[in-house]
């Protein structure tokens, strides 16, 4: 079975609006052919993109509702927006430093109704001089471990927690940071997350 077709049973499970996944998909490729919004293509673009982006951010919101989360970085919308598609009952922010990526989510935002949802901020977390907002802190291959702690810790409420999606040299990055983790009293714990979708 592949991605597409594993996120359309997780719609019919879950209830969710499989033609919202699509519709996305569909503004992804066709916004791709004109600037370089990701090198994320056909089943990359349905297993990278989507299912692992909705997997993650189901992994990381487990058991919170009414909570506030920030998405860094997201670029063509990853992890945060396959998560908004399926309407849920926490309230995702993104902060995006490019304008054209900007105008880009803005325009998933309206095409597919997600005002309710989600809004988008052209904005470098390490501008934000608010402190303690936000419940969940996310970011996806927007930079290393030390540097997003360096950027982002004084957006993570008391309590709160900063979950990253990481690649193959996570172990380096964590090692990098140790001093960082120290200075700032902050505890990181590295959970294996594993993308592929296992029949239940």
């Amino acid at each position: 079975m592949d991605s597409k077709e594993i996120v359309k049973e997780l719609c019919v499970r879950n209830n969710w609006d499989f033609d919202l996944f699509q519709k996305y998909v569909d503004l992804i490729e066709e916004k791709n052919k004109v600037m370089n919004l990701t090198g994320f293509y056909g089943e990359r673009l349905w297993n990278e993109g989507i299912l692992e982006s909705l997997l993650f951010m189901q992994k990381i919101t487990e058991g919170l509702t009414d909570k506030t989360i920030l998405d860094i970085g997201a670029g063509a919308g990853f992890p945060s927006i396959p998560y908004v598609l399926t309407k849920p009952n926490n309230f995702v922010v993104i902060y995006e430093p490019l304008q054209k990526r900007v105008d880009f989510l803005n325009l998933v935002i309206n095409e597919l109704n997600l005002e309710k949802y989600v809004q988008v901020y052209k904005i470098r977390s390490e501008e934000e001089q608010q402190k303690n907002l936000y419940d969940v802190v996310t970011a996806r291959a927007v930079a290393n471990i030390n540097a997003l702690l360096m950027s982002s810790f004084h957006l993570v409420k008391v309590g709160g927690k900063l979950s990253l999606l990481k690649g193959v040299k996570w172990k380096e990055e964590l090692d990098n940071a140790e001093k960082t983790l120290k200075m700032l009293s902050y505890e990181l714990e590295a959970q294996e997350f594993n993308n592929t979708y296992i029949e239940r």
